[in-house]
């Protein structure tokens, strides 16, 4: 038998050892996520997937940034200062209308918060019953829900008057009615009007979605993999959410808004899930073309979106179509 040489041994020896040992850990791909409003309830499920570790155990180190009124995401995305914003349906639309390639890959609520409160006990039950109203709506606004509900209902623009995000106006005038957020309604403007009845605008046919997850064409072809992690991730985090298991999302989301009252995320979260924001579990995320569709058009014929704009290429079901669970 033919001795290996002492040298060759060695080698082959430490050939072995590599083979042997464990794989070093890729580092975590560090990814910020631009949220759309200071936190609160409704970003409960990017909360509890930082907290409850399932950004990380799919390769990510996940900073959620706060957003704001002063806050611009699109920009910061097209300047690299995040990778992921959350938007809606319609703001993204707008950021295409402007040439700027944000794509949506996931949508976290299946129905828009935007709602229009009233007053109780005068006659209004539905939106259909607005005509003759007062309505209090803010300018951002005025181009954008309000063309569509304008539109289907026949109102007029002679019954708005401007909303400076105050309830003053409303409180005082018991025939007003004024724009809010499913979400914050019955906690806010209940207390001051008993009885005061929200009206989901989603509940009577708006299509647009929110929660929208968006990140640039370039990130979409260059890090799949990382878009997907985060589509699935967060969508994990929002089925514990809409399950009630959000104990690590709110402690995080008081810590980082002290002003918040714990009793309004409680709320908010109530709301959240006995209306169905988010969709059944099967829905978690998911986005479809003809309601993409729908939306462009709806907004389209109403003059807010531009006629011939390529809806498709504002948005991708590649990463929700291939969403894996736990």
């Amino acid at each position: 038998m033919t001795a290996i040489p002492w040298r060759a041994a060695c080698r082959v020896a430490a050939l072995a050892g590599l083979l042997a040992a464990p794989a070093a850990a890729a580092p975590a791909k560090h990814v910020v996520i631009g949220l759309s409003w200071t936190p609160q309830a409704e970003h409960c499920g990017f909360y509890e997937a930082l907290e409850k570790g399932f950004y990380a155990k799919r390769g990510l180190d996940v900073t959620l940034q706060p957003g704001g009124p002063e806050v611009n995401n699109g920009m910061l995305l097209a300047s690299g200062r995040i990778d992921f914003a959350l938007t809606d349906m319609l703001a993204l639309l707008r950021l295409r209308v402007g040439k700027l390639p944000t794509v949506a890959v996931a949508a976290y609520f299946q129905k828009d918060p935007q709602s229009l409160v009233a007053h109780p006990n005068d006659g209004i039950a539905t939106l259909a019953d607005l005509k003759g109203h007062t309505i209090l709506i803010a300018n951002a606004q005025r181009d954008g829900f309000w063309q569509w509900l304008k539109a289907k209902y026949h109102l007029d623009d002679a019954q708005l008057h401007p909303y400076a995000f105050t309830a003053a106006p409303f409180i005082a005038d018991p025939h007003a009615v004024q724009q809010g957020y499913i979400t914050n309604d019955g906690f806010v403007l209940g207390k001051a009007v008993p009885g005061a009845i929200s009206l989901l605008l989603a509940d009577d046919s708006y299509p647009n979605y929110a929660n929208v997850v968006m990140t640039m064409a370039q990130t979409i072809a260059t890090q799949p993999d990382t878009v997907q992690a985060v589509v699935d991730a967060s969508a994990e985090g929002w089925r514990a959410c809409i399950a009630g298991d959000f104990a690590a999302a709110r402690k995080d989301i008081l810590a980082a808004s002290p002003s918040m009252a714990p009793e309004l995320f409680d709320y908010s979260m109530q709301q959240i899930i006995s209306r169905g924001l988010v969709g059944p579990d099967a829905q978690i995320g998911t986005m479809t073309d003809a309601r993409w569709q729908a939306m462009y058009d709806a907004m389209q014929s109403v003059g807010v979106l531009p006629p011939g704009l390529d809806d498709r290429a504002a948005y991708t079901l590649q990463f929700v179509s291939r969403m894996r669970s736990p």
